[in-house]
Parts: structure tokens; C-alpha cells; sequence
């Protein structure tokens, strides 16, 4: 294994490290088992964040016993130095509170189906976005409200194309009954909309039903884990998707086949975002069509790079000649 210096830290972390997110997924043996693993082999980074529900709680039960040998980051949904160190005791270990998690775990159900409802009402990302800020903010009012009424109240005050910020405050008073100083100015802020990432595998795509021709292309039965209900709980239906929207755009099936890899193994990790359909045929609709290329054009629309998606590449290279026709 190799190493580097992380930064000024002085620090000396494997090149290779674990991210945090997919420990949600295991259980607390399963991690233990992971990181001893992971020790074994020299890997000593690991990154997880307090967003990402259990996995600060699955670390520190199998850290347990050999601690010294890992160097571990992690993020807080705190946005102030002040705010930081109260997330975080003397010794710098992070003090952990099952209600709290609990309660985040809960935010985040219930943010996902807010951005499932929406996206399923073909809402704008702009609006999806300022739902996002808005809910994320003041979840703890809702907290005894009906889910049926707080979908209906927040139409009200979002239209499918976003709000007004003119007429925001006013609906705002009229539907919830309270107002801000500030007028409600940071829906409409270009800032992060959540301290909590929802990825493609979290959200339910749209029901999609394919033609005899187009159920074949699938690659989900070559693809899927049969002991990981938990992950690929909606990854059949996104290939369903992905298959829909590129067969419509009249490309071929080698195209097709791709773009189901390209998703399966870069982008149902990666943050959703409601206007993937278009992002995805951008991608395909580049100029010069090969690997760089497409592999650029994939890190600009989604943020993701693909160059551990090995079946991406191998596939790539056998059919990349016909890939875009």
C-alpha cells in the first residue's frame, strides 16, 4: 500500500481510503468485519460524515480495539466553528447520541419522499431545490403534521416552476401561518439545499413499462446482488428508466447497454437530480464520441467520475465505435 502526507496535518493516510456512505447498507458485524479487513490490507483513511445515519455508530463499534490504526474524517451538519466543536468533545471524538441520529435518520426519510412526490409531479429542480431548503429548515414544525397536509400546503406555496420571491412571503403567512424578516430569502439561495446527500438508489423512478424488445436489453439480472435487497431495491426500475429514455432518442442498443452500466456502476451513487433524463442524452450527444470525451461529459452533467466503473470502460472499448449511433 502506498501512502501519503494528508496536507499540513502530518498525517500519513493510505492513497487508498473508505467512504462512508455505502456502511448504511451493512449491519454493525458486517462493518467490524470491513475494517478489520481494511487494516489487513493497509488501508488506514476512512471518511463518513454524521449525515450519513449509522455510519459513525457501525465505525466506533469496530474501531474498537485498534483505533490507532486509522486515521478517520468526518462531517457535521454544523455550519459554524462554534456549532462544530459542540458536535465534538476534548479529545476530538465524536460524541454520539442515538436520539439524534434517530432524528436525522428521520429527516432524511422524509426528505426523500418529499423529493420522490415532487419529481413524480414533474417539478423543476428549482423548485425541488427550494422545497429542499424550505422543509430542511423547518422539519422540527412538521413534526405533528400530517404527511397528506404538508404536501398539500407546500403546492401551495411552490408552484411546478419554482416560487415567486415577490409573493413567497405573503402565501407563506397565508398557508403556515408565520413570516421571516428576511422574507424567506434563502429559498431562493444558491447554497447547498441539504446537509444530507440523496442519492439515485433512494429515490423511487418513475413506473416504466418496456416493450418484449426493450425488457431484453436489460442488464439488470446480470447486474443485480441477489443478497443485497437493501441497495438494488430500485435499481431495476431505474434501468427500466434509462432503457425508456434513450431507446425514445432512437439510439442503438449498444448505446443502450451503456448507459444502464454507466448508471448501474457510477450514477446510482451519485446525488439525484430531477432533470437526469436530459443530462443523460447530453452525455451521449457529444461531439467526438470516445471514452475522455464521454468520461468528461459525464463529470460535468453529474458530478461523478467513472474511472472505477471497470465493466464501463471494458464495454466501452469493445463497442465504442457504434456508441452514440
Amino acid at each position: 500500500m502506498e501512502y501519503r502526507v494528508l496536507g499540513k496535518t502530518g498525517l500519513k493516510i493510505s492513497r487508498v481510503g473508505l467512504g462512508g456512505i455505502p456502511i448504511q447498507r451493512i449491519d454493525a458485524e458486517g462493518t467490524k468485519q470491513l475494517v478489520h479487513q481494511l487494516m489487513d490490507a493497509g488501508v488506514n483513511y476512512i471518511d463518513t460524515a454524521r449525515g450519513y445515519t449509522v455510519s459513525e455508530e457501525y465505525l466506533g463499534y469496530a474501531l474498537e480495539g485498534i483505533r490507532e490504526h486509522f486515521v478517520i474524517a468526518t462531517k457535521s451538519m454544523a455550519r459554524t466553528r462554534e456549532a462544530m466543536a459542540a458536535d465534538i468533545d476534548a479529545d476530538g471524538d465524536i460524541e454520539y447520541n442515538a436520539d439524534e441520529e434517530k432524528h436525522v435518520e428521520g429527516v432524511l426519510d422524509n426528505l426523500i419522499t418529499l423529493i420522490n412526490h415532487f419529481a413524480k409531479e414533474e417539478y423543476s429542480m428549482e423548485a425541488s431545490h427550494q422545497i429542499q431548503r424550505f422543509y430542511v429548515t423547518y422539519y422540527d414544525r412538521f413534526l405533528e403534521t400530517k404527511y397528506e397536509d404538508l404536501v398539500a400546503n407546500i403546492a401551495e406555496c411552490f408552484p411546478k416552476e419554482g416560487a415567486d420571491p415577490e409573493t413567497l412571503p405573503e402565501t407563506m403567512l397565508e398557508v403556515f401561518g408565520f413570516s421571516r424578516g428576511d422574507e424567506f430569502a434563502f429559498v431562493f439561495s444558491p447554497i447547498e439545499v441539504a446537509p444530507i446527500k440523496v442519492e439515485f438508489y433512494n429515490v423511487r423512478p418513475s413506473d416504466i413499462v418496456l416493450t418484449e424488445a426493450e425488457e431484453s436489453l436489460c442488464i439488470y439480472e446480470n447486474w443485480r446482488n441477489p443478497e443485497d435487497d437493501g441497495y438494488e431495491r430500485n435499481l431495476e426500475g431505474w434501468l427500466h428508466n434509462v432503457i425508456h429514455v434513450v431507446t425514445e432518442k432512437g439510439y442503438n442498443d449498444e448505446t443502450v447497454t451503456l448507459a444502464q452500466i454507466l448508471f448501474a456502476g457510477s450514477l446510482a451513487d451519485a446525488e439525484y437530480c430531477s432533470d437526469w433524463d436530459d443530462a443523460l442524452i447530453r452525455c451521449f450527444a457529444i461531439e467526438d464520441m470516445n471514452y475522455d470525451n464521454f468520461k468528461l461529459a459525464v463529470e460535468r452533467e453529474f458530478g461523478v467520475c467513472t474511472d472505477y466503473n471497470v465493466p464501463l470502460m471494458d464495454y466501452f472499448a469493445a463497442v465504442g465505435s457504434e456508441v452514440g449511433a
